[in-house]
């Protein structure tokens, strides 16, 4: 045999080095295709599970953290008909009141359910619309009708979560339930992040309106 011919003989795979190449590839290419199968697969489940549980939850947190973020530092009256000695003591106040609505909320699912998901989430729309008018009109009489507003808004934001994820743990197969609570989790932690964004424009203008207006208390607020 001419060295050549040797040569390459000696460098060409043999048929069990071929066979084991001619797998690997088999396989690689089965892996990918489980992985795309699984990805469209996952996504379609999510798809499913957007409008009954995502959207209500995402409405939610959009609503109330755009309020507590950007609405709640511009609500603000005169001290002399608050309980307040200063301006910067309102806003831990409606954190308090709605946290407390939060907690009583969660707590409430072996006591009262709720079904319909939408219907407490457009009240916190609701309750949106109301305190920003509020911020720019100043038509609510008194500081206390605003502090019974942020309690209800913490009830409904409450409320949404927890029945969101008990109507999953109910009503979802056993074996798609672990991935659809999974997924249903991003709607609240995508809300908090889409309300950050818009209080940080909300509370700007909200305060350059009142200022205009003649209320300047949120430039009056001092830290320390």
């Amino acid at each position: 045999m001419p060295r050549d011919a040797a040569s390459s003989a000696l460098l060409a795979p043999g048929p069990s080095v071929t066979s084991a190449a001619y797998s690997a590839q088999q396989s690689g290419h089965h892996h990918h295709h489980q992985r795309d199968s699984s990805f469209a697969h996952n996504l379609a489940r999510a798809r499913a599970l957007f409008f009954p549980y995502m959207l209500p939850l995402l409405l939610v947190y959009v609503a109330e953290y755009t309020i507590n973020q950007g609405v709640a530092p511009t609500l603000l009256f005169p001290l002399a008909s608050s309980p307040f000695t200063e301006f910067r003591e309102f806003y831990p106040m409606y954190g308090f009141l709605y946290q407390l609505g939060v907690f009583i909320s969660r707590s409430s699912t072996p006591f009262f359910r709720i079904h319909r998901l939408y219907l407490p989430s457009l009240l916190q729309v609701g309750n949106l619309a109301l305190l920003t008018s509020h911020a720019v009109l100043d038509f609510l009489p008194s500081v206390y009708v605003v502090f019974a507003v942020v309690f209800w808004e913490g009830l409904l934001g409450g409320a949404v979560y927890v029945n969101t994820f008990a109507e999953i743990m109910e009503t979802v197969p056993s074996e798609d339930r672990e991935f659809s609570l999974g997924a249903t989790s991003v709607s609240d932690s995508g809300g908090i992040c889409i309300a950050g964004f818009l209080g940080i424009l909300l509370e700007v203008q909200l305060c350059n309106w009142q200022v205009s207006q003649g209320r300047d208390w949120c430039r009056q607020i001092k830290v320390g």
